[in-house]
C-alpha cells in the first residue's frame, strides 16, 4: 500500500510540475489535453470497439457525464489554471478541495450528511485555501492568478462530481 501511495504521489506531483513547465515553453493548453487524453484513447480504442455494441443506452449517458467531469473539460480547466496561476497552487488547491466539494455536493444532492469531524476537516482545508489565495495579490497580473485559481477550483468541482457519479453508478471493471 505504501509503495502504491508513493507511486500515486509521484505521478500527481510530477504531473502538475511537468504541465506547468510544458505550458510555459512550447506546448499550449490544448496540446496538454491532447497528450493526456489522446494517447489513452488510442490505446483503449480497440477494446472499446470490441465491446461498444453491448453497452446499454443508459451507460452511454452516464459515460458522457463522466467524460465531461473527468475528461477534456477537467484537463483543460486544470491546464488553464496552471498556466494562469502556478503549479504550486494547482498542486495545493485542486487535490485539497476535491474532498470538500465531494462532501458538500454529496450533502446537498445525495443527503449524505457529514459528521462533525468532516465539517472540521472541510473548514480547515477551506481555511488553508483561503490563506493560500491571500498570496495572489502579488505579481504583475494578479487577476490572472485569481482566474487561474478559479479554474483550478472548478476542476476540483468536476472531479468531485465525477467521484460521486462513479460511486452512485456502481461501476465495475469489464
Amino acid at each position: 500500500g505504501l509503495a502504491l501511495a508513493f507511486v500515486a504521489l509521484t505521478i500527481w506531483s510530477g504531473w502538475f510540475a511537468v504541465t506547468r513547465l510544458s505550458l510555459t515553453r512550447e506546448l499550449g493548453v490544448y496540446d496538454i489535453a491532447a497528450l493526456r487524453l489522446g494517447v489513452g484513447a488510442l490505446v483503449l480504442l480497440p477494446a472499446f470497439l470490441r465491446s461498444a455494441h453491448g453497452i446499454p443506452r443508459a451507460a452511454w449517458r452516464e459515460g458522457a457525464v463522466l467524460s465531461v467531469c473527468w475528461g477534456a473539460p477537467f484537463v483543460l480547466l486544470l491546464s488553464w489554471g496552471i498556466q494562469l496561476s502556478s503549479a504550486a497552487h494547482a498542486a495545493a488547491l485542486t487535490p485539497s478541495m476535491m474532498p470538500v466539494f465531494a462532501g458538500l455536493i454529496g450533502w446537498a444532492v445525495l443527503r449524505d450528511r457529514p459528521g462533525p469531524l468532516r465539517w472540521l476537516g472541510f473548514a480547515l482545508i477551506s481555511a488553508g485555501v483561503a490563506a493560500l489565495s491571500a498570496t495572489l495579490s502579488t505579481g504583475a497580473r494578479p487577476w490572472d492568478a485569481w482566474i487561474g485559481n478559479a479554474a483550478l477550483l472548478a476542476a476540483a468541482g468536476l472531479w468531485a462530481v465525477y467521484t460521486l457519479r462513479v460511486r452512485r453508478a456502481g461501476l465495475t471493471p469489464m
